[in-house]
């Protein structure tokens, strides 16, 4: 018994003995290794700084900012991770650590490709500025609101509703982006119909001095007035104007009371408006 257990006390002492010898041999790179891996540490920390300074005079995004700060940071990490195990003579352990990364990274953009298409959608439209925060935008063909915060895989927007709607930015990047505020003007057009018997060059005079008499209607833009077809008994109008656009409302009670000033003008001219008209037959009489 005695001798089992001097025999296990020597090999356990040998192969500490032979741990500590491997230990002092590597030493000297294990302590090269982790000052490289420092170096590369300061270097992504130096970097952040230099980035900063360099998109200070770029107007892009606080978070596509954060993001190529991010991003090159785990670059210059990784790089310096590999640079430390090269040291210590890991060769075949950084290879291995490569080929595995890249089909990790194959799953996982094939598991996640509508989130990568979102992110990747997020930052062009952060960089390419198609709106801003505050814009009044339309954006996957039927979706209106105001811009509220542009996040990188997502958009939040606020409608007129009063309902706050979170758009995939794939969605909208996809697809045709109207932004309502970048021009901060906006055409509205009325269309009417006059009765066939009205006199139509009065009509497009009233309909062009009643719009120009409003406060809200642009004075250095043209008003359009025009006849776009006939019909039996009327003539159809479009009245086109220009006003400043900062909210939907501008556009919806700009709309109104315009059409209520020149329904009232054309009354008061006698610019009639017709409507359905039947003819009734009585065979009796």
């Amino acid at each position: 018994m005695l001798i089992d257990i001097n025999k296990t006390l020597r090999l356990l002492l040998e192969k500490l003995q032979t741990w500590f010898d491997a230990t002092v041999l590597i030493l000297p790179n294990l302590v090269l290794a982790t000052i490289v891996f420092l170096l590369f540490i300061a270097l992504a920390r130096f970097s952040k700084k230099v980035i900063d300074k360099l998109l200070a005079n770029i107007r892009t995004a606080e978070n596509v900012k954060a993001i190529i700060k991010t991003f090159i940071s785990i670059l210059i990490y990784l790089t310096g991770a590999f640079s430390a195990l090269e040291v210590l003579g890991l060769d075949k352990a950084v290879t291995s650590i490569l080929a595995g990364a890249g089909l990790i990274g194959l799953a996982i953009s094939l598991a996640f490709q509508n989130i990568a298409a979102n992110v990747i959608s997020g930052i062009i439209i952060n960089f390419r500025n198609p709106f801003r925060v505050g814009d009044y935008i339309q954006c996957s063909d039927h979706i209106f609101g105001r811009v509220t915060k542009i996040n990188i895989p997502n958009t939040i927007l606020l409608t007129d509703e009063g309902q706050y709607i979170t758009v995939p930015n794939k969605e909208i990047w996809e697809k045709n982006i109207t932004n309502f505020s970048k021009s901060g003007h906006r055409e509205i057009e009325i269309k009417l119909v006059i009765d066939f018997d009205s006199n139509l060059e009065q009509a497009i005079e009233i309909a062009e001095s009643t719009l120009a008499n409003l406060a809200f209607v642009e004075k250095n833009k043209e008003i359009d007035v025009f006849y776009t077809g006939v019909n039996a008994y009327s003539i159809d109008l479009s009245i086109n104007f220009w006003i400043k656009f900062f909210e939907s409302k501008d556009y919806e009670f700009a709309k109104s009371d315009a059409i209520r000033a020149i329904l009232k003008a054309f009354k008061e001219s006698n610019i009639q408006i017709p409507y359905p008209r039947k003819s009734i037959k009585n065979e009796n009489l």
